[in-house]
């Protein structure tokens, strides 16, 4: 009987282990473009720092480096689920300007959709 049981919960045991692990590997900086941006379809440079991974929850900030009013800096929280991050600033600026994104981590690479729905891609 003492066999039965044994498999399942060292399955368990490594599944929780690994996701862990691959949340950690996160935390850093992360440096791209978000393409499309206004009705000048302009590519502004973004930058994401990720500061922490608790459990699916993930803190960080965003910049946005454009010119005029929405450059600037936000702080943002989001999910981890699998391999798909979702965050969104948890503060607008003084203008009513914004930060999201839904991205796939792929290795050091972030890519998906930002601000809009714009595509965006981020490197560490």
């Amino acid at each position: 009987m003492k066999r039965l049981w044994v498999a399942p919960v060292m399955a368990i045991a490594m599944g929780c282990n690994m996701p862990a692990f691959a949340q950690e590997s996160l935390i850093g900086t992360y440096d791209g473009t978000l393409h499309g941006v206004g009705a000048k379809n302009q590519s502004i440079g973004v930058r994401l720092v990720i500061a922490s991974v608790e459990g699916s929850i993930v803190k960080g900030t965003a910049t946005r480096f454009q010119k005029g009013a929405c450059n600037g800096e936000f702080p943002m929280e989001g999910t981890i689920e699998g391999n798909t991050l979702i965050m969104k600033a948890t503060e607008r600026s003084a203008l009513d300007c914004n930060f999201k994104l839904s991205v796939k981590v792929d290795g050091n690479k972030l890519v998906g959709t930002g601000i809009g729905d714009k595509p965006i891609e981020l490197s560490k």
